[in-house]
């Protein structure tokens, strides 16, 4: 995949050549005003190169990211792997920080959709091969045991703790609790539908 930063439609900054000029005058401006339009040039020019290279930043993370979640770009959500900030900041050669900055309350256009950037850093699940498998794609996972249960009789967090297990998905049961409560999921107990229509 190429990564490029979508910004064709945001009007290019760029310093007001008639403040150049000022400058240049020489004796048609005083020293007072060239020396402040001098700071204030200098000030712009500091901005320019900070947008510049916080886009050249994203870039090069965004980059990162896709070569780490290949798969996910390529098969979808289930691929996602474990991913932490540290990884994407070691590769890069930038601190943490710089990296939850660009990835914050920023969004990526994907053939999958539009995703914010800290989509793709989750902590993983053990699993039995060794591997590891993402926190969301167990969520998923969890979501989709719940979708085909049978309505009269809805599993339990043991049952589907269960299930997982023989999955190679090695989690605590009150893990299971906590990830079902996190997507909004009730328990068995309210999930329970009679099969009568009334």
């Amino acid at each position: 995949p190429v990564v490029f930063h979508n910004d064709k439609n945001v009007p290019r900054l760029r310093i007001n050549s008639g403040y150049k000029d000022l400058i240049k005058r020489g004796n048609h401006s005083d020293d007072s005003t060239k020396d402040y339009v001098r700071q204030k040039l200098e000030q712009a020019r500091w901005l320019l190169n900070a947008i510049n290279q916080r886009r050249t930043t994203m870039i090069r993370v965004m980059e990162a990211i896709v070569e780490e979640q290949k798969d996910w770009f390529e098969k979808g959500e289930a691929f996602l792997k474990p991913l932490i900030m540290e990884g994407i900041a070691n590769k890069v050669s930038m601190n943490v920080a710089t990296i939850s900055r660009v990835s914050s309350g920023k969004y990526v256009q994907t053939p999958l959709g539009v995703y914010e950037i800290k989509h793709f850093f989750n902590t993983g699940i053990a699993m039995e091969e060794g591997e590891d498998m993402s926190k969301r794609t167990v969520k998923q996972r969890i979501e989709e045991i719940i979708a085909a249960e049978k309505s009269d009789t809805p599993l339990s967090d043991q049952e589907i703790f269960r299930m997982l297990n023989t999955e190679g998905i090695r989690l605590a049961r009150r893990t299971v609790t906590k990830y079902r409560e996190e997507l909004g999921i009730k328990p068995a107990r309210f999930r329970k539908r009679s099969g009568v229509a009334s």
